[in-house]
């Protein structure tokens, strides 16, 4: 398979993803072209498939609530490794350094592409800011209520982030999604509860316990 162009309207993201998942679907299923695949993993893909498109199941579970879904739960547990370790590999769920598990990637793909766009350049025109505003006068530096209320409000109208109509758990929700972007590294807390300085120019450390720093990458 030789590696193609992809082109994408920078200023269309809905577009944009939908071009990305279709090619890389294709890929996927380029690859797996004339092999054998147990039935049992054909039926968690397609479970996966219905479940990211229903918005009253949750965002992201433990492994232990993994294993305890229907399709999941009859099988031996060398199929629940190889089901687990399956959809992964497929991109149906991501799995977190601390240990956390993503049921809905395109949810938490969302967040993370919010919280790493860039300011609006001058030539963007009249695109849509997409982007988080921190303190201007500390660069790259945002309290934690302030980051949330940001992701709250600029991805109060987008299908993808599911956002719950009960405050409690809307609340819940955006500050599992926080500590999510932190535990990989997109934003940083600053552990001393101090002002630190930046220790590169693409990676700045927050100010004070509850402040978050926004990474570039």
């Amino acid at each position: 398979m030789e590696a193609e162009p992809l082109f994408v309207n920078a200023l269309n993201r809905k577009e944009g993803r939908s071009a990305l998942w279709s090619r890389m679907r294709g890929a996927a299923s380029w690859l797996l072209k004339d092999q054998m695949v147990p039935k049992f993993i054909n039926a968690c893909g397609d479970f996966m498939e219905k479940y990211i498109q229903d918005p009253s199941k949750p965002q992201w579970c433990s492994y232990d609530e993994f294993v305890q879904l229907p399709v999941v739960k009859d099988l031996t547990r060398d199929q629940r490794s190889s089901a687990f370790a399956s959809l992964r590999k497929m991109g149906y769920i991501i799995q977190l350094p601390n240990g956390a598990i993503i049921m809905k990637p395109q949810w938490f793909a969302t967040a993370a592409s919010l919280t790493l766009s860039p300011p609006p350049g001058p030539h963007d025109g009249n695109v849509a800011p997409w982007h988080i505003l921190t303190d201007p006068r500390n660069p790259g530096f945002i309290t934690g209520g302030g980051l949330k209320r940001q992701m709250l409000s600029l991805t109060a109208d987008m299908k993808d982030m599911e956002w719950s109509s009960d405050a409690k758990t809307r609340d819940d929700q955006v500050s599992r999604l926080v500590e999510f972007l932190a535990d990989i590294g997109i934003i940083l807390r600053d552990p001393l509860d101090q002002v630190s300085l930046p220790l590169a120019p693409e990676h700045f450390l927050a100010h004070a316990c509850n402040d978050i720093a926004l990474t570039s990458c």
